[in-house]
């Protein structure tokens, strides 16, 4: 991406072009962000500025294509920019029709909701709903780039859906990521635009968790050595209540942290997760996970089992994970 720009710049100082304007340069104003690069100063030159100017010079195209027009104002919202209140009308002249359908119902969705303009709720609601109708009965919203986006809006309103007791929402986000998956493997060289799409749905995040996490700090003449970052897998299951719910994250965790910093790394970095607890004479004690609270009058628990199945030993936060690690937080009865 960064030499792929720096060549482009080299050769067009303003980024004017159409490849530039219907799309490919708000990707990358979102990728940057999502990498922890600052859009504004790239090797000194201001990406954002260069965004906002396709809003002037590719109007024409952008007013026939709401998808491109919807995602450069994700991009520039999601880069701390305000645009025009027109900007925001265009996305959406006719709530509830969209000539790209789940496609462009889905950025436009998003758009509005990065934005939080409450004049624009019912636009954005209309988009919601037009989403919602546009499912199949096999789970999936149409190809894998309509899915890949109607998941992301999904996967992005999940405590809402989880908290309305949806099932079948969640059995449909679930449905749609196994087909996306199921279409990568199936091509051999699949296509980048697809990638763009489908990538950050099968991680489970959406272009509206870009710069939701804390990004590591760029002080000059700190020399600091960084403290190695792993991965371990958290898995919450619950089998009990009438939610019958089974969801697998990755939560970042670094070298001598507990089992319960990395539950709340999990909860910083990932809207689809929250839990909650208390402090005892053992340390800290699980409550709830996303909304599933253990009641002890009705003799409930939150149960850890460690990556070989069996019950840890001690709790969360006397328990110190180790890369590839896997836990299960299972809703148990004693």
């Amino acid at each position: 991406m960064n030499i792929d720009l720096l060549s482009a710049l080299s050769k067009d100082n303003s980024l004017t072009s159409k490849v530039w304007g219907r799309g490919k340069l708000a990707y990358y104003a979102l990728g940057m962000k999502a990498t922890c690069q600052d859009p504004k100063d790239f090797y000194g030159h201001d990406l954002i500025d260069k965004l906002k100017n396709h809003l002037i010079v590719s109007s024409s195209y952008l007013e026939s294509n709401k998808f491109a027009y919807s995602l450069i104002l994700i991009a520039l919202c999601k880069a701390g920019e305000s645009f025009d209140t027109h900007n925001l009308d265009a996305i959406s002249t006719t709530p509830g029709y969209y000539t790209f359908g789940v496609d462009e119902a889905s950025l436009v969705y998003m758009a509005y909701h990065c934005v939080g303009n409450p004049t624009y709720k019912n636009a954005e609601d209309s988009a919601f709903n037009f989403i919602l109708q546009a499912k199949n009965e096999n789970g999936t919203f149409g190809n894998e780039y309509s899915t890949a986006l109607a998941v992301q809006y999904l996967l992005f309103n999940f405590k809402a859906i989880f908290a309305s007791g949806n099932r079948t929402l969640r059995r449909q986000t679930k449905t749609g990521i196994e087909y996306m998956i199921n279409s990568i493997e199936r091509s051999k060289v699949p296509f980048t635009s697809l990638l763009l799409s489908v990538l950050p749905a099968i991680a489970r995040k959406s272009l509206l968790d870009i710069g939701l996490w804390q990004c590591p700090s760029t002080e000059q003449g700190t020399t600091t050595p960084s403290t190695p970052t792993f991965l371990i897998g958290i898995t919450v299951f619950n089998n009990i209540t009438a939610n019958n719910y089974d969801h697998t994250w990755s939560a970042p965790l670094q070298q001598g942290q507990t089992l319960f910093d990395a539950l709340v790394n999990l909860n910083n970095t990932d809207q689809t997760f929250s839990f909650n607890s208390k402090t005892t004479t053992w340390g800290q004690y699980i409550t709830s996970i996303n909304l599933m609270t253990a009641s002890t009058d009705n003799r409930q628990y939150w149960q850890i089992l460690g990556t070989d199945g069996n019950p840890l030993q001690y709790g969360a936060s006397q328990t110190f994970p180790s890369q590839r690690d896997r836990y299960t937080f299972k809703f148990t009865i004693w």
